[in-house]
């Protein structure tokens, strides 16, 4: 489980221009943190500008995507809360459990973890709801 400022790189100042063997290895770090196992999904890098996101699970190949683009534009810490959260997508995907945004067992979780929250108005509004 990670808390606040547990984030393993101290750079909340530095722009969020990560590799992707970084995005892996810190993927890799998290989950076996916070869940015991390795990382056996895929991270791509999309180059184009995201306004709306900044990173997505895909659930057919187990992909999170992630824009370098859109990560410029973020602290360090930040793309790295962002990677967490998408791992808690993985996380109760390969686990057979709900794993959207919206659902209680992705808000426990994330909570539990400390990952970063989807601003989307039904995230929010379970959120509300839930807790």
């Amino acid at each position: 489980m990670l808390k606040e400022g547990a984030i393993p790189y101290n750079a909340g100042s530095l722009n969020g221009d990560i590799s992707l063997e970084e995005l892996e290895r810190y993927a890799h770090y998290f989950t076996m943190k916070c869940w015991g196992v390795p990382f056996n999904g895929r991270i791509e890098l999309i180059n184009r500008e995201w306004k709306r996101k900044s990173a997505c699970f895909l659930h057919n190949g187990l992909i999170i995507r992630f824009s370098p683009i859109t990560n410029q534009s973020q602290s360090m810490n930040e793309v790295l809360k962002v990677l967490l959260h998408e791992l808690v997508h993985w996380r109760l995907y390969t686990a057979g459990k709900p794993c959207e945004d919206d659902t209680r067992e992705f808000i426990e979780e994330a909570l539990r973890v400390g990952a970063s929250f989807s601003g989307a108005k039904k995230a929010q509004e379970a959120f509300q709801k839930y807790f």
